[in-house]
């Protein structure tokens, strides 16, 4: 699947799954749970060996609803940036994202990763997932909650990290 712009959450419930080899590819914004008003939830899955998503646009993941992203099973991501709990510039919505990178040789690699900018923000990377932050900044908690999780088995590479910012909470 080829697309220009995004959305997955932006005013209904939904979810967008890559999956058994699958690619989805586009090159404009993404926006997963964007709609503050109606509550929105929105998730897209990456799951299995070579199973990719690449995305040439930004990424934002909890602008004004709920967004997931859940990388799984050998599953990858090739993103230019990527901001988890993004929120929106009108502050409207109360809503998260949250980014999961789980199973042996599942993989998230970007330009750039801010986890926290307005809203909460929350990366998990275990059990052989890996995260590459590859010539920008890893971002957490700039001015809303980030929260970066690696646990056992899990890798983050990154060659520059700011934790905190403007009133921001980092855990």
């Amino acid at each position: 699947l080829s697309l220009q712009s995004l959305g997955v959450g932006n005013g209904f419930n939904s979810t967008l799954s890559v999956l058994a080899g699958g690619l989805l590819d586009n090159d404009g914004p993404t926006s997963i749970g964007n709609d503050a008003f109606d509550a929105t939830t929105g998730t897209i899955r990456v799951e299995g060996t070579s199973s990719l998503w690449r995305n040439g646009g930004d990424v934002r993941v909890g602008t004004g609803g709920d967004g997931f992203v859940d990388i799984a099973g050998g599953g990858r991501a090739a993103l230019n940036s990527i901001n988890i709990g993004r929120g929106n510039d009108l502050m409207f919505g109360t809503g998260a994202g949250t980014v999961t990178v789980h199973g042996t040789n599942s993989q998230l690699v970007c330009a750039a990763l801010a986890i926290g900018q307005l809203r909460a923000g929350v990366l998990t990377i275990a059990d052989g997932g890996g995260v590459r932050v590859v010539g920008g900044k890893l971002t957490v908690g700039r001015s809303g909650e980030g929260e970066m999780h690696v646990l056992a088995g899990g890798r983050l590479e990154a060659a520059e990290t700011i934790l905190g910012g403007e009133s921001a909470s980092a855990a």
